[in-house]
């Protein structure tokens, strides 16, 4: 099982600009998975995941 990267500010910001800044990324892993906050409609947030491209994965690693 891969371990879940926790993510610094730099990271966070960069990743918001993929995901939207309706989302608050949390953590990635090597697989190029990364994890997410998201309010649903109903205002609750909701967890959510998505595929990373192998850039926007080397440019996270860099932030590292």
């Amino acid at each position: 099982m891969l371990k879940k990267i926790e993510m610094n500010d730099a990271q966070v910001s960069l990743s918001k600009t993929w995901l939207g800044s309706d989302c608050t990324p949390y953590a990635y892993n090597n697989a190029g998975i990364i994890w997410y906050w998201r309010l649903h409609y109903s205002g609750v947030p909701v967890k959510s995941s998505t595929k990373l491209n192998p850039n926007q994965l080397a440019q996270l690693d860099q932030l590292r």
